[in-house]
């Protein structure tokens, strides 16, 4: 495969509009659109997370006590804190769920991650998983987790089409899951190829959300400057991988203008 057609299949890959990946991918993530996506504050039946609103009665939990839900239940094995670490949501079968509500731009892509785990618990040891919805519309179902206590890493991208987005996280079945490190950022876009005058410059920017940038001359700041015609890419750590985009640059060629040779003329 050409140079030229391996930059086109890279950006084809990168704008296309429902990616789906399940990468392991440690610590916070920048820039997140999410309010209070650890889901911190006091573990106990029936919590909510602040920033969340809750359907039915979900539970703040962690992994340092006994469960804190109907009294008579209890863990089956030994949970563990996820990668994002501290207290997390748990919730319940069909009737329980969270949601926010956030401020995207329409047209642009966005990127939506988060964690998940099966919860051994009395009564409530079968697989489970979590269902993604958007402003009442489903868009995303994770796999089952058919290890108990095991954390599954899932990412979700889109393209908005609303400017103001309500996200509901809801479980797969009857029994018990958990969900931690929610996180929500714009995706990567250098912008189309363009054209520009010889001479002049482009300033590109990767903007400020990522935790790394690697330009094409292994400079790292999070814009760079062309100031000749050629290709150009970025790779940023992202919520969920890292993610390169290109970005070709041209001159700009004016016409040829020929009004043609000297003549002459008779007066009048």
């Amino acid at each position: 495969m050409s140079y030229y057609f391996q930059l086109i299949y890279r950006k084809y890959i990168i704008f296309t509009i429902l990616i789906f990946c399940f990468i392991k991918l440690n610590g916070q993530c920048s820039g997140n659109l999410i309010v209070n996506g650890s889901f911190d504050g006091n573990k106990g039946e029936g919590v909510l997370a602040s920033g969340w609103t809750g359907i039915s009665t979900p539970d703040l939990n962690d992994a340092q006590d006994s469960v804190l839900t109907t009294q008579g239940y209890y863990w089956t094995g030994i949970p563990v804190p996820s990668s994002d670490g501290g207290t997390w949501q748990n919730m319940w079968g069909h009737k329980e769920a969270i949601q926010q509500t956030v401020y995207v731009v329409s047209g642009q892509m966005y990127t939506l991650k988060f964690e998940y785990a099966a919860q051994g618990m009395k009564y409530y040891t079968n697989p489970m998983g979590i269902a993604l919805v958007f402003n009442g519309d489903s868009v995303f179902s994770t796999p089952l987790d058919t290890t108990q206590y095991s954390w599954e890493y899932a990412c979700y991208s889109f393209i908005a089409d609303t400017n103001e987005l309500t996200i509901v996280f809801h479980t797969i079945g009857p029994h018990y899951v958990a969900i931690d490190g929610v996180c929500l950022q714009p995706s990567l876009s250098l912008g189309n190829d363009t054209i520009i005058c010889p001479g002049d410059s482009l300033l590109l920017a990767a903007n400020t959300l990522y935790s790394t940038y690697l330009w094409q001359d292994s400079s790292t700041n999070p814009t760079f400057t062309v100031s000749q015609q050629g290709h150009y890419w970025v790779e940023v750590s992202q919520s969920c991988s890292a993610v390169v985009d290109t970005i070709h640059v041209g001159y700009f060629k004016p016409p040829n203008l020929d009004l043609g040779v000297d003549k002459t003329i008779c007066e009048g």
